[in-house]
């Protein structure tokens, strides 16, 4: 990321730091809201064809039957309160770039034996807002895992984030590699 940040500056961009005290505020909402939202959209479904969902996804659902009214209620005041940080933020920059996930991605090995919790959480916040999202490749870890930098930026702005990200695969070649697969 330090080095995708480091490029980016090289491509003219201007950094500065951006304080988002409620995202962590977010990220917990958002596992209300969309485990709710989840659980309305496929409980019937699963009731007729749970086998055609895997682990991860039955728990994520079926999660969303136990949260009351009044914690989705409060939930969607956080959202509310957080789109707005967001907003504010973003009217003093063209995007904010965080790394899209915590860690590199993991293996198939791992999402078998239940994948990493929180793998989603520095998307979540954005996905509950509104605000357009891209993520970029941006490196590769230990164990040729792909890293991704992910670009924010203002609702309906999709274009902006489009040009940096343009941008910046122009200049690096992170997006045409590939991570070796073992195929067997």
């Amino acid at each position: 990321m330090r080095a995708a940040l480091e490029q980016l500056e090289t491509l003219g961009a201007r950094l500065e730091r951006v304080d988002l005290p409620r995202a962590a505020d977010a990220v917990t909402a958002s596992r209300v809201l969309i485990a709710g939202e989840a659980f309305g959209v496929h409980a019937p479904r699963m009731r007729r064809r749970l086998e055609q969902y895997g682990r991860r996804a039955r728990r994520r659902f079926a999660a969303g039957a136990f949260y009351t009214a009044a914690e989705h209620q409060q939930a969607a005041q956080i959202r509310a309160l957080w789109c707005g940080e967001l907003s504010q933020a973003l009217t003093h920059v063209d995007a904010i770039v965080t790394p899209t996930m915590p860690y590199p991605a993991f293996t198939l090995e791992v999402e078998a034996a239940g994948a990493p919790m929180n793998a989603s959480r520095f998307m979540v916040p954005f996905n509950m807002t509104g605000h357009a999202a891209l993520s970029v490749p941006c490196g590769f870890a230990a164990g040729a895992l792909p890293v991704g930098m992910q670009l924010i930026g203002k609702a309906f702005d999709e274009q902006m984030l489009f040009r940096i990200g343009h941008a910046y695969e122009q200049h690096t070649e992170w997006h045409t590699r590939r991570p070796t697969l073992n195929e067997t």
